[in-house]
């Protein structure tokens, strides 16, 4: 009897580790290497801060001298954002500003090396991830009517 009483444990333990996987397997989620699992839901972007009655306008004094720094006379924005200044014949960007969280700016130092003779174009982008940070791939430019907003200066 007690081999009888044996078996069936063996059996019905069996059964419930075949079970056990089974079950598992459903619902098991599969991890590639090098992430882990928590229990925190995805973090969402914030839509960016928006300081009403404020219209996207940007002036910049032109010639400008070479160096590390170019002035910016008004920067207005209606939510937080940047500063960008790129090489006009390269497009590369040279310089971002520090976040501007206030409407409206005047004078605002940025750090940009500039070159004598050269052109280039300030624009104004949203801080679109809302981290404070200019990132051009998350950071768009302003666009109204199909245009960014931008002003073009020379360096003497």
């Amino acid at each position: 009897m007690n081999r009888k009483l044996a078996a069936i444990a063996i059996v019905i333990a069996f059964i419930g580790l075949i079970a056990a996987v089974v079950i598992l397997s459903r619902s098991s989620v599969i991890v590639p290497p090098g992430q882990t699992i928590t229990n925190q839901p995805p973090a969402k972007q914030n839509p960016p801060i928006v300081q009403t009655g404020t219209v996207p306008a940007l002036s910049i004094d032109s010639p400008q001298p070479a160096g590390d720094t170019v002035v910016v006379a008004k920067v207005a924005l209606p939510v937080h954002g940047f500063v960008v200044i790129r090489d006009a014949s390269s497009n590369k960007i040279v310089g971002a500003s520090n976040i501007i969280l206030f409407s409206e700016t005047m004078n605002m130092k940025i750090s940009a090396t500039v070159v004598k003779g050269h052109s280039y174009t300030a624009e104004i982008h949203a801080d679109g991830d809302n981290n404070g940070i200019f990132d051009p791939q998350r950071d768009p430019p302003f666009i109204i009517s199909g245009k960014t907003i931008t002003a073009t200066f020379k360096v003497r």
